[in-house]
């Protein structure tokens, strides 16, 4: 859709099911072309179970909540290098948003219950 003069774009990733009852795979699509510095790229990861296990593979150096569980986490932050993994749970209608301002499509999410994932940019 469009907001004012700029274009918003939102993808929304479906699972791929590596094995058929024990996990779930997601690959973020996060892409914008950034006119400005304020913009940036986002994936949005909701859970629908309680006790869902999310690991997360980025593609490019982020920082994200160190524990989702905790509301205070949304000021302290884990910082992530490219390729490493980090395990954290999410209860059921618990969401995580992570946002960077750099590409980070490919970004691997994989977990052991359904997940809604969706990627854009602001």
């Amino acid at each position: 859709y469009v907001s004012g003069d700029t274009p918003q774009l939102t993808h929304v990733a479906h699972p791929y099911l590596e094995q058929l009852t024990t996990a779930y795979t997601y690959y973020a699509v996060s892409v914008s072309e950034h006119l400005y510095s304020f913009t940036y790229n986002q994936i949005l990861v909701v859970s629908g179970r309680d006790n869902t296990t999310v690991t997360i593979t980025p593609t490019q150096n982020i920082s994200i909540p160190d524990n989702p569980q905790l509301c205070y986490s949304i000021y302290m932050y884990l910082q992530m290098s490219k390729g490493d993994s980090h395990t954290f749970t999410l209860n059921e209608m618990q969401s995580l948003l992570i946002k960077t301002n750099v590409d980070f499509s490919g970004t691997k999410i994989v977990s052991n219950y359904p997940l809604t994932v969706v990627g854009g940019n602001a």
